[in-house]
């Protein structure tokens, strides 16, 4: 794909509580250290929705044990168009799993409990 198409990207807004955006940074961080160059949330949440066909159930469970992720702490995601179709896929994967409450935030916090699960120490 090249032109407009090819530059257009998807925005989320996300309101996190302290635990999540912990969770957030510990997973680019982990993945920063793996691929050893600085990462960013859209290059974490590409890669985890372009690699993985089918979600760990230890990650799922991860995510249930969360509760509310909600909160004060503001970040934002750009998925570029490239990569959206992946994501939407990935999150598509995640409701049908986890049921209706499953959104954009959940998703997130999904690939980055994939990345760094919950038990995990960085390296």
């Amino acid at each position: 794909m090249s032109g407009p198409e090819a530059a257009k990207i998807v925005y989320h807004r996300l309101r996190l509580n302290d635990e999540a955006f912990a969770i957030t940074v510990r997973a680019i961080g982990t993945l920063s250290l793996a691929s050893r160059k600085y990462e960013t949330l859209a290059s974490l949440v590409t890669h985890v929705c372009e690699t993985y066909e089918i979600i760990p159930q230890s990650a799922l469970k991860d995510l249930l044990s969360l509760g509310k992720t909600g909160g004060d702490v503001k970040a934002f995601l750009r998925v570029p168009n490239a990569t959206q179709a992946a994501f939407e896929r990935f999150r598509a994967l995640g409701a049908e799993a986890v049921g209706p409450s499953f959104r954009v935030p959940e998703a997130i916090l999904l690939c980055c409990l994939i990345v760094a699960p919950l038990n995990q120490r960085l390296p």
